[in-house]
């Protein structure tokens, strides 16, 4: 009987153990393996970037020099494109933002930040400035937006997808209107279409306007035919 129990106890011991590395290898929030999960993920009708593992300690496997030099060579938004992404009206204000000067004083300022930021390839400044219930942390979020911008791989084998690919060419921004907490915008991409969409943000006592996570509709339409 001793023997017996020892035996059962053992199987029991090697079960547990497979089950338990079998959870830590996968994500916790979509239960894909670490390797797969790299993505995005759809938060109403706006595709918010997510790492579901990019906290500390984890995703911190060995940079290749071509990306570490890839990440040396982003640089700040100039003050020459910010005149002429924003004209002489806006682009002062919107380089105080970005360098956190001051924070936004409407959610206009904001919009125009991040669009300047996605210019530049400024992760950091997009976690920063935006709130989603389903990335809890900072890291997390900024993290996201480095696979978004491609300063980051999306996974092996995963070319980037149609928003990556939008993101990667903006080439200016179009302010539609804005309204209480809402700003409508169109971001054109060259041939990989137009960003069409109107974000609801929320005020924050750290960067004065943030976005929410939410958005009345977002769309991404095809290039306008020459």
């Amino acid at each position: 009987m001793a023997h017996c129990s020892c035996r059962r106890l053992l199987v029991l011991y090697a079960v547990g153990y497979l089950l338990l590395h079998s959870w830590a290898s996968c994500c916790y929030i979509c239960g894909r393996p670490f390797q797969q999960c790299r993505g995005q993920r759809r938060h109403g009708h706006h595709l918010t970037p997510v790492s579901c593992h990019a906290t500390k300690g984890f995703g911190d496997a060995q940079k290749s020099p071509a990306q570490e030099e890839k990440k040396v060579r982003r640089s700040a938004a100039s003050p020459k494109q910010l005149k002429k992404d924003h004209g002489a009206e806006h682009w002062e204000a919107v380089m105080d933002v970005l360098s956190g000067k001051r924070p936004a004083h409407s959610p206009e300022e904001m919009v125009r930040a991040r669009f300047s930021a996605i210019r530049s390839k400024n992760a950091d400044f997009m976690g920063k400035s935006e709130r989603n219930p389903e990335v809890m942390t900072l890291d997390q979020r900024q993290f996201g937006w480095k696979i978004m911008l491609g300063l980051e791989p999306r996974g092996t084998g995963e070319p980037p997808n149609a928003l990556e690919n939008a993101l990667a060419s903006v080439e200016h921004l179009e302010m539609v209107g804005s309204k209480g907490e809402r700003v409508e915008y169109k971001m054109h991409c060259g041939e990989n279409g137009i960003l069409h969409e109107r974000a609801i943000f929320q005020e924050d006592s750290e960067m004065g306007w943030v976005y929410s996570g939410k958005s009345e509709f977002f769309d991404l339409f095809p290039a306008d035919p020459m």
